[in-house]
């Protein structure tokens, strides 16, 4: 459900926001922790997070949707992982639009990175790695 949620930022998807005029999308700075477990044994840890962020040069909202995922101490010392994705959201014409989805991954020693950009007036989606 959480990869689900963080990975909707990576395929453009329309939503209506009903009455949200007076609301807030995503209470802001609010998180959910999370321990991962395998069988009995808690092998990390899970943070997902909102952000409303500053306006910028447009009066368009953005939002922002953090989620990361650390190994503990036990599974570092075998398969170390710590992953950070980092989904930005826009509010256009009263939709919910991805503007810039990063990836940033550290597996047993192996960093991949990647980085994808929703153009919306070229309507292009551009993958940077």
């Amino acid at each position: 459900m959480l990869v689900s949620l963080v990975l909707a930022g990576l395929v453009p998807f329309q939503t209506s926001l009903a009455d949200t005029k007076h609301t807030s999308l995503f209470l802001d700075k609010s998180y959910f922790d999370y321990d991962i477990y395998w069988s009995f044994l808690k092998i990390g840890t899970a943070q997902l997070s909102f952000h409303q962020l500053e306006p910028k040069n447009t009066s368009e909202k953005e939002y922002e949707i953090q989620f990361s995922v650390k190994s503990n101490e036990l599974i570092s010392a075998i398969y170390p992982v710590e992953t950070n994705i980092v989904s930005s959201l826009l509010i256009i014409d009263d939709q919910i639009k991805p503007s810039v989805y990063r990836k940033n991954s550290n597996e047993s020693g192996k960093q991949t990175d990647s980085l994808v950009r929703f153009d919306y007036q070229l309507n292009q989606i551009i993958e940077e790695k």
